[in-house]
């Protein structure tokens, strides 16, 4: 009898892990033809190339201060941890600005809203990524052929709700009404493009279930997926209820800066949404990498699982190569200042950002604590823009250390 109630305990525990685990759709998801697809009864399609919900465009833009100073960080796991010390030594130096717009997907989702509010949550930031709870992410569940993912993500989301209050929320909703702007990205995996969530929008308006809205955005951008299973969000379109697939907004871009920020001026140069030169030389793009700026090259072992997660990190460290370029150019043409900070080449760091190990954490920590407190921590250009370090075609097998790495420029050959 005593068997039988722990089988009995065992399994119900099992399935109420798995139920984490699962996800479930509440109304059907968005017909292909409302993605793609022309007007259908008077509903247009939905689909962009950045799905940017409760957005301001340049014609309805309706923010009552210059932008200035903003901030793009990016995904990268235990490695926010650098991110969150970076942040926290900015402080120390009295040099840390108010940030005008601030966006983040994964776990730069996690600690955009902190570093939206300003230096007042320096400690929960240090708490987030240096307490016992930062390596409480997620607890790994039985594989089995019904499930979404390997793990389930009940621990990151009890931290987000406590993180994610309606307190909170009201401080977001009184700095957006000032003119400022907090962005996070997630990935739609039905359309499989990035989307881009209006955060200080959504807390000023009179949705009725806005901090838990927050707090399932927040979460879909830390959804890795395979690993964390994906976040249903339900959306109203034509007065017509659908649920959409939601997981880390680092699928479909490792940082992002709306289009809009950053403006192509109808007669000419790329302009700030505000106009004058004058207010354009004044803009700041800071963005920090939760990682390499230039990841460290690690030899491949043999194997069907080690040569697809080295691909998959060759692809991952080519769009966050390419969407760093493309901030760098942003900024170029609007003539504003490019600043990027990213953990030094110089330190070692875990071969896995899903390793939420306390101790390598709270390391990482303490290195962005230091460089965010001294000029030394940013540079003005990402790697690859400096033509010293373009990459040129090899012509033979016989190569000099420089050419290893391809990144060695030759003009003469």
């Amino acid at each position: 009898m005593r068997r039988l109630a722990k089988i009995v305990s065992t399994c119900t525990v099992t399935l109420s892990l798995l139920a984490g685990c699962r996800t479930v759709r509440d109304y059907p998801p968005v017909p292909v033809r409302l993605q793609t697809g022309g007007p259908s009864r008077g509903v247009a399609p939905i689909e962009t190339s950045i799905h940017l919900i409760n957005h301001e465009t340049p014609d309805n833009q309706t923010q009552s201060r210059p932008t200035e100073n903003i901030l793009v960080l990016s995904g990268g796991g235990a490695n926010g941890a650098f991110t969150a010390g970076m942040l926290v030594g900015w402080t120390q130096t009295g040099n840390r600005p108010e940030f005008d717009v601030v966006t983040g997907v994964s776990t730069g989702a996690l600690i955009a809203p902190l570093a939206f509010l300003g230096a007042d949550y320096d400690p929960a930031l240090r708490h987030l990524f240096t307490s016992e709870n930062a390596s409480r992410i997620y607890k790994r569940l039985p594989l089995l052929p019904w499930s979404n993912a390997l793990a389930t993500s009940e621990p990151l989301r009890r931290q987000i709700c406590g993180m994610v209050t309606e307190r909170l929320l009201c401080r977001i909703a009184s700095e957006h009404d000032r003119g400022r702007r907090l962005y996070v990205g997630t990935t739609n995996l039905d359309t499989q493009k990035l989307v881009v969530w209006d955060i200080g929008a959504i807390a000023t308006s009179h949705h009725p279930d806005k901090v838990e809205l927050v707090q399932e955005i927040i979460l879909a951008s830390c959804s890795v997926p395979g690993l964390l299973p994906p976040v249903s969000i339900n959306v109203e379109i034509g007065h017509r209820k659908y649920s959409e697939l939601h997981v880390d907004g680092g699928v479909s871009a490792s940082m992002f800066l709306p289009p809009h920020i950053l403006v192509m001026a109808p007669d000419g140069p790329m302009t700030s949404e505000h106009g004058s030169t004058e207010a354009v030389n004044r803009i700041t793009v800071y963005t920090i990498v939760a990682g390499k700026a230039d990841p460290d090259p690690l030899p491949v072992k043999l194997g069907l699982l080690n040569l697809s997660n080295a691909s998959l990190a060759g692809m991952l460290r080519a769009q966050q190569g390419h969407e760093l370029a493309q901030l760098y150019l942003m900024a170029h043409f609007a003539n504003a200042r490019f600043q990027l900070a990213a953990i030094p080449q110089s330190i070692r760091t875990q071969s896995s950002a899903l390793d939420f190990d306390v101790g390598a954490m709270r390391a990482l920590f303490n290195e962005g604590d230091r460089l965010g407190s001294s000029s030394a921590g940013w540079i003005d250009a990402p790697p690859g823009i400096d033509p010293q370090n373009w990459a040129v075609p090899r012509i033979s097998t016989q190569l000099t250390p420089g050419e290893v790495s391809n990144t060695t420029l030759m003009l003469h050959r």
